[in-house]
C-alpha cells in the first residue's frame, strides 16, 4: 500500500505532467517553454530525490566544454553561444530532474496517461468549437499553407508552435494505449480508438502519421507472438486494416481532390516544401553551413542565426527576410552544432542505451524508440525539450510497470485458482 508521502509525490508529478504537455509552449516567446522558467524547481526536485550523479554531468559538461573550446577557436558569437548552450543544458538538466521525480515506488502510469487521453479529448471538443469563433480559432488551429496547390485549411495544433508538434507530442500516449489494445483485452476499445486517433487525423502531420504507420509494422513484427497469440488478435487487427481500406477508397471516390491525396502526390513528386524542408534538404543545408568553418566539429550552438542565416535565405530564394531561420530537423540540426561527430556521438549513445536499457523487451517502449528514431530524421530540432522527454520515457523501464501487471493478472486469470 502507499503512503501518504508517495501519494502527494506521484499526484505531483502527474499535475505538472498534464500541464506541461498541454501548455508548455504557450509562452508567447520563441524558443521559451514553461519547463525552462519553472528549471529551479526541476533541480530542486532533483536534488531531493538523491538520484543527481556528479560523474554523470560532469561527462556532459566536460563534452559540452571541448565542443566549446574548437569553436572558439574557430570564431563564434558569444552572446548567441552562451544563451543557447545554457538553454541546451537547462532542457537537460529538467529531464532528468522530471525522471528523477517519476521514480516513485508504484506510481500510477496508467491513470496519468488516462487523465492526459481525458484531458486532451475534452479539448479536441473545445478546439472543434473553436473553429466556430475567429477569437479563438488561430489560437488552436494553424491555418497556414503545407502544400502546394491545397488551400490553406485548419489543421489541429492544440497549444504549441504547429500543428506538426503537437502531432508528435500526442504520438506518446497514441503508442501507449495502442501498445495496450494490441496484447491486452481493453473495454471500449472503440470509443478508445476515436480518443487516440482522432487528435491526430485532425492534426493531419502526414510525417508523424507515416512515421507512427511504420514505427507500428516494425513493433508489430517484432512482437508478433504476443500480439498474434489469440484469432481476436488477428481478426481486430485484420478489421482495422480494412476499415482504413475502405475508408481511404470512399474518399476517393467522394473527394478525390482532398488534401491528403493532393499532398501525398506532392510528397512522391517532390513538390511537397514541408515534407523537403525537413529532410534532405535540412541535411544539404547542415553540410554547406558547417562547411564554413568545420565539418567534424561544426559551428556551436546558437551561432545558426549567424553562420547560417545568409546560406538558408538563398537556398530558398526568399523574397520576405524572415524573423527566424531553423533547421527543421533534429539530426541535421545536431550536424550544425557539433558536426558529424556529434551527429555519429548522437545515435551511438542512442544504439547503447536501447540495448543497456532493454527496450527489446516492451512492446511500448520499442514502439516508442523506433518512432523516436526515424522521426529524428524528418523532423525536431536539437533543444526540442518534448523530444527529449520522450526519449527519457523511451529508456526508463519504470513504464513498463503498467504492462507487466496486467500480463500478470492475464496468467493468473487463465492459469485459475
Amino acid at each position: 500500500m502507499e503512503t501518504a508521502d508517495n501519494i502527494r509525490l506521484s499526484f505531483w508529478p502527474g499535475v505538472f505532467t498534464v500541464l506541461m504537455f498541454f501548455f508548455n509552449h504557450f509562452t508567447g516567446f520563441e524558443g521559451l517553454t514553461f519547463s525552462l522558467l519553472l528549471l529551479p524547481v526541476w533541480v530542486y526536485v532533483w536534488y531531493r530525490s538523491g538520484c543527481f550523479h556528479w560523474r554523470a554531468w560532469s561527462v556532459v559538461v566536460l563534452f559540452l566544454s571541448g565542443y566549446a573550446v574548437i569553436h572558439l577557436l574557430h570564431g563564434i558569437h558569444g552572446w548567441y553561444y552562451f544563451r543557447s548552450s545554457l538553454l541546451l543544458l537547462s532542457t537537460l538538466l529538467f529531464v532528468a530532474a522530471v525522471c528523477a521525480a517519476f521514480r516513485v515506488p508504484s506510481f500510477p502510469v496508467d491513470a496519468l496517461f488516462r487523465q492526459l487521453l481525458i484531458l486532451n479529448f475534452l479539448l479536441v471538443l473545445f478546439a472543434l468549437i473553436a473553429l466556430l469563433i475567429p477569437s479563438l480559432k488561430n489560437v488552436v488551429w494553424y491555418t497556414i499553407s503545407i502544400s502546394k496547390n491545397i488551400e490553406p485549411f485548419p489543421r489541429l495544433k492544440m497549444f504549441t508552435e504547429e500543428a506538426s508538434h503537437y502531432s508528435f507530442l500526442w504520438a506518446l500516449p497514441a503508442i501507449y494505449f495502442l501498445s495496450k489494445l494490441a496484447v491486452f483485452k481493453v473495454r471500449r476499445p472503440a470509443l478508445l480508438f476515436v480518443m487516440i486517433l482522432l487528435p491526430l487525423l485532425l492534426s493531419f502531420s502526414l510525417g508523424v502519421l507515416t512515421v507512427l504507420g511504420f514505427s507500428a509494422l516494425v513493433a508489430t513484427l517484432q512482437f508478433r507472438r504476443q500480439i498474434f497469440r489469440t484469432s481476436h488478435s488477428l481478426k481486430m487487427l485484420l478489421l482495422l486494416v480494412s476499415a482504413c481500406v475502405l475508408f481511404l477508397f470512399v474518399i476517393y471516390l467522394v473527394y478525390p481532390g482532398n488534401p491528403l491525396f493532393v499532398r501525398l502526390h506532392n510528397v512522391f513528386a517532390g513538390h511537397d516544401t514541408s515534407a523537403n524542408g525537413r529532410t534532405y534538404q535540412s541535411f544539404l543545408l547542415a553540410h554547406k553551413i558547417i562547411a564554413q568553418k568545420s565539418l567534424l566539429f561544426g559551428i556551436g550552438p546558437g551561432q545558426l542565426k549567424v553562420d547560417g542565416r545568409n546560406i538558408i535565405i538563398q537556398y530558398y530564394a526568399y523574397t520576405h527576410m524572415p524573423e527566424v531561420v531553423r533547421i527543421p530537423n533534429a539530426c541535421a540540426d545536431t550536424m550544425v552544432c557539433f558536426g558529424y561527430t556529434g551527429l555519429v556521438l548522437r545515435i551511438a549513445l542512442q544504439i547503447v542505451l536501447f540495448f543497456t536499457s532493454r527496450v527489446p523487451g516492451s512492446i511500448f517502449r520499442f514502439w516508442l524508440f523506433v518512432f523516436l528514431f526515424i522521426y529524428q530524421f524528418t523532423g525536431s530540432y536539437l533543444g526540442n525539450v518534448d523530444e527529449y522527454l520522450l526519449w527519457a520515457i523511451c529508456f526508463s523501464p519504470m513504464f513498463d510497470q503498467e504492462f507487466l501487471y496486467q500480463a500478470t493478472v492475464r496468467k493468473k486469470i487463465q492459469s485459475g485458482p
